[in-house]
């Protein structure tokens, strides 16, 4: 199976449309450079295990934001909007597999005794795994990755047994939430997909805090604390830094005059687009296409999210 670059192309709802494994081994390994691209927030169903090779990165996933550095490791749930940004150096080796080439089917003792308490919502949605006490976590999924990468014979099994060994230690060492919180963290969860999913159908428009807020019948101030928590900034800002990344990958991918992509990323004004566009990425609208897509400067570091 070869080693593919991180990708992110998301459904309208941010499910992410790449494909993890085959319908027979639902498992793919991943090696990606940070600092090319940031990780734009997303979600799928299968879980994520990874490790940072070298420099320094930031996950924010599940209301929680953690700072990883060289040799740390991570877990992301099933279903968890996330998002990663790199500084420089940073070089980070992951893996996405579905919950069922563990647990295999529901009615098994291997989903019943060890993948239900992981998928059910009261295991924590996302792990920083870092120190001594975490090694053994690291070691697993490092010997998980090198076996879908490598393909000899019997990787899958091997695979497997890494991965299997990999929940059980998570389920040993951190304790599944209570009821109440596990709950409540579900719904912020459910509640900013809901507020993603608005903010990228509607971008194009006229979109206002209230329909931003009312896409998830929450008030705005939940709106706000919602985005605050998960995401680190307020949604206004979030939809314009979505619209010119929006922006950015139509000038890149068609022939479209600069005044109508910026009209079709909800920039009504052409003068504000090319202000904008050129505060984000340092050159202006037409110097990016004729570049190929390459910034005229560094990434803002609240892009990665």
């Amino acid at each position: 199976m070869a080693i593919s670059q991180c990708g992110t192309a998301t459904a309208e709802d941010g499910q992410e449309l790449l494909r993890h494994g085959t319908a027979l081994f639902p498992a793919a390994c991943y090696r990606d450079a940070l600092t090319r691209r940031p990780l734009p927030w997303h979600w799928h169903e299968e879980l994520e295990a990874g490790i940072l090779l070298s420099g320094a990165a930031e996950l924010a996933a599940g209301g929680a934001r953690f700072s990883l550095a060289a040799g740390d490791a991570f877990f992301v749930n099933t279903g968890v909007p996330h998002s990663l940004r790199g500084a420089p150096e940073g070089a980070l080796r992951s893996l996405c597999f579905h919950p069922r080439l563990v647990g295999g089917s529901e009615d098994s003792v291997y989903w019943q005794t060890y993948l239900r308490p992981v998928v059910d919502g009261r295991f924590p949605r996302v792990l920083r795994l870092s120190g001594r006490e975490d090694r053994d976590a690291g070691e697993w999924i490092g010997r998980a990755w090198q076996a879908v990468a490598e393909e000899e014979a019997g990787f899958e099994l091997e695979a497997r047994y890494a991965l299997s060994r990999l929940l059980r230690l998570l389920r040993e060492r951190f304790p599944a939430a209570d009821a109440r919180s596990a709950g409540r963290a579900l719904r912020t969860e459910q509640r900013l997909r809901q507020m993603l999913d608005c903010i990228r159908a509607g971008y194009g428009g006229e979109l206002r805090m209230e329909d931003i807020a009312a896409s998830a019948a929450v008030s705005i101030s939940e709106c706000l604390r919602c985005f605050d928590e998960a995401v680190g900034m307020p949604p206004m800002r979030y939809l314009r830094l979505y619209r010119l990344r929006r922006a950015a990958a139509l000038l890149t991918a068609t022939d479209l005059p600069v005044g109508e992509v910026g009209r079709q990323c909800g920039f009504g004004d052409p003068s504000y687009f090319a202000g904008e566009f050129r505060r984000r990425y340092g050159v202006s609208p037409s110097r990016y296409r004729l570049c190929g897509g390459e910034s005229g400067a560094p990434l803002p570091e609240e892009d990665g999210f």
